[in-house]
């Protein structure tokens, strides 16, 4: 799977649970995989999620870089699987631990019920 990555500009390999990295000159542009497999799975019909699995070919785990982090958790709260492909390291953690005290759809539905 890690031979299936288009990567132009990094060394560094990031598939998620399907081959879905895509990277730019344009960094602001490149669509993480974490963020291409969500939207993947929302195309096709799926709404919630029990994990996410994130595999990269470095020593240690790989997490979710802090864009991924705040567009999972709008979500909901699920364990994110980080492995690492050339050592079987892997990490398991929920959302929340990733992102402490994150804003969510939650508070908007505080927000919203406050102004009614």
């Amino acid at each position: 799977m890690m031979d299936e990555m288009f990567d132009l500009h990094n060394d560094l390999q990031d598939p998620a649970t399907i081959p879905t990295n895509c990277e730019n000159a344009s960094y602001g542009g490149t669509i993480c995989a974490e963020r291409n497999a969500v939207t993947t799975a929302l195309s096709k019909g799926y709404r919630k999620f029990k994990a996410i699995a994130i595999v990269s070919e470095l020593e240690e785990p790989i997490t979710p870089c802090g864009m991924c982090r705040q567009f999972l958790i709008e979500f909901g709260e699920y364990r994110v699987v980080m492995g690492s492909a050339k050592t079987d390291a892997v990490s398991v953690c929920y959302l929340t631990e990733l992102l402490p005290k994150a804003f969510t759809p939650a508070e908007l539905d505080t927000h919203r019920a406050s102004n009614t």
